[in-house]
């Protein structure tokens, strides 16, 4: 219970998060850390110019001084052109004091 009520913490990335390829822009990025498990949840846009009937990326999360805070694999199913798909994934540590993010796209079928 101690945990819950001093670890509860939610930033909301607005704005100055990096992206490793533009082709996929992230946006509404959020981090909510509770404990030690943090979820990050946000939007990312298909503009490759391909469709996906699967996407596969790494997400990374960094502090203010761009050192690695952790990073998780996410999926997006049926990611058509233009398309914008909400994403929810776990890492397993806290992310408190996290200041930006990179996605790296890893394959797709």
């Amino acid at each position: 219970m101690k945990n819950i009520l001093c670890a509860v913490l939610v930033m909301v990335c607005l704005a100055g998060c990096a992206w490793a390829e533009e082709e996929f822009p992230l946006k509404n990025v959020k981090v909510r850390t509770i404990a030690n498990v943090a979820e990050v949840q946000g939007e990312i846009t298909n503009n490759s110019g391909q469709d996906y009937d699967t996407a596969m990326f790494t997400l990374n999360v960094y502090d203010k001084n761009k050192n690695l805070m952790g990073s998780t694999k996410i999926a997006i199913q049926n990611f058509e052109e233009g398309k914008t798909a909400d994403f929810s994934a776990v890492i397993t540590k806290s992310l408190a004091g996290w200041k930006t993010c990179s996605i790296q796209f890893d394959s797709g079928l």
